[in-house]
């Protein structure tokens, strides 16, 4: 979970240096340097970080009970946050190789019903309308809770016993969007993995 989230990040990171030059780059000379030394993730790289946010959104669910202070539904908040940047910016053509359907495009992995269930009691309206607008693929499920908490927990239960917690320091910069991300963000209390 953690390295997801430090992907997430380093996804932001490095697609609001590419947007922030390129809106303050007003000259051709600019824009060339911009296209040049600071190009934007490429679509796959879109791609795998949406994938990656629809991974945490299963994990969140699937851990509920051990994610405190602050609690799953502002992490899901969060990430849907991210998503719907990343949205703005395919549908205000900022990156001139990312479509308006790339969000709504990816598939996978498929959700758990317990995601689809948490997504709809914890996203804010603004989110869960966003949600809602992405399609079949997103508002339904297509994996039993329990098979995904089972493979989920036996693949990473060696590698994350030793992980202090969640560490979502996520920032979400866009010069249209951006917000600072609050304080709580940056101290996730640490996670009691289950064992089984």
């Amino acid at each position: 979970m953690n390295q997801l989230l430090d992907d997430i990040e380093a996804f932001e990171t490095a697609l609001h240096g590419a947007v922030s030059y390129q809106v303050t780059g007003a000259t051709k000379v600019d824009r060339s340097l911009w296209r040049d030394s600071l190009t934007p993730p490429s679509y796959e790289a879109a791609v795998a970080h949406v994938e990656r946010i629809r991974k945490c959104v299963n994990f969140t669910a699937d851990l509920t009970d051990y994610i405190v202070d602050p609690g799953p539904g502002e992490l899901l908040n969060r990430l849907f946050e991210s998503l719907n940047w990343v949205q703005k910016l395919c549908d205000g053509n900022r990156v001139l190789h990312y479509d308006p359907n790339l969000v709504r495009s990816v598939k996978r992995p498929a959700f758990t019903e317990r995601a689809i269930r948490t997504l709809s009691e914890c996203l804010q309206p603004d989110n869960k309308s966003f949600w809602h607008s992405l399609g079949d693929a997103w508002t339904t499920a297509g994996m039993k809770s329990d098979a995904f908490s089972t493979d989920y927990l036996n693949s990473t239960r060696a590698a994350t016993a030793d992980r202090a917690g969640f560490k979502p320091e996520m920032t979400i910069k866009d010069y249209g969007y951006y917000k600072a991300v609050p304080s709580k963000y940056r101290c996730y209390n640490p996670i009691k993995h289950r064992h089984t």
